[in-house]
């Protein structure tokens, strides 16, 4: 849902995918530093963990 961005005109679907998001995303980035915590002393998990940005509620 993250990169879809419908047509100006298509109002009501951009308020789906709005509302898809928020329903969605919301907490992934808590999400992701409890299991970088938790994971700390497994390099292979870790470098997975990695791999998904950091602060993806904040970038729109």
């Amino acid at each position: 849902m993250r990169g879809e961005v419908p047509e100006p005109a298509q109002k009501a679907r951009m308020r789906e995918v709005q509302r898809e998001i928020r329903r969605l995303c919301t907490g992934t980035d808590k999400q992701l530093n409890k299991l970088k915590k938790k994971y700390a002393d497994e390099p292979r998990v870790m470098a997975t963990l990695n791999e998904f940005e950091p602060d993806m509620e904040n970038s729109k």
